[in-house]
């Protein structure tokens, strides 16, 4: 009888993601589809674009209005989305 080793489908992926450095890529596209989710409806709908960079997660928005309301829940969002990612994926938020 042989000895199995198996491993769960996700975590074999998982494993294999963060050996070629994609794992902070699959993070970020994370937190671009769950971006309703994080900010609400509101925000969502004017927000033009979001990347990150060196830790620094830049948001474009449409609305002056939205992103000086953004602007007062920064800490609050970054939070959330190292939380989230269970580890620290960003440090700041820049609104454009």
């Amino acid at each position: 009888m042989r000895k199995s080793n198996t491993e769960p489908l996700g975590e074999v992926f998982k494993q294999y993601l963060k050996a070629i450095g994609a794992e902070k890529k699959m993070k970020e596209i994370q937190i671009r589809n769950n971006w309703e989710e994080i900010v609400g409806r509101t925000f969502n709908r004017y927000t033009e674009n979001i990347y990150i960079k060196n830790k620094i997660l830049y948001i474009k928005m449409s609305s002056p209005a939205a992103k000086q309301e953004l602007m007062m829940i920064k800490t609050e969002i970054t939070d959330k989305i190292n939380l989230e990612a269970k580890e620290t994926i960003i440090n700041s938020i820049v609104l454009l």
